[in-house]
């Protein structure tokens, strides 16, 4: 899994107008040169932001997709997203003792 480079491209939508831009009008091509792994370049280019939350993206730069409104993520849908996420995380993992 490529984390950082996952990481790499929310942190970018914030700094570079170009990338942003970029990300809104193409983002499989804004992305094509970035190592990601087949799910996080999935998970990404669908907005599924749940399964960005579950492959470990930073939860504060990932609501740069909410802040943009990228692949039809607008604020409530990212922490209903989120929230589900979590929840099914929870549900996963063994309760510690």
């Amino acid at each position: 899994m490529s984390l950082y480079q996952l990481n790499k491209i929310l942190y970018r939508l914030e700094l570079d107008a170009t990338f942003l831009a970029g990300m809104k009008s193409n983002p499989a091509e804004a992305i094509k040169n970035v190592e990601l792994s087949e799910k996080e370049r999935s998970a990404l280019l669908c907005g599924d932001i749940g399964m960005l939350y579950l492959l470990g993206a930073n939860l504060f730069i990932l609501d740069s997709i909410a802040r943009h409104e990228l692949f039809g993520t607008n604020r409530e849908s990212y922490l209903a997203q989120v929230r589900r996420a979590a929840e099914t995380d929870k549900d996963r993992k063994p309760a510690e003792t």
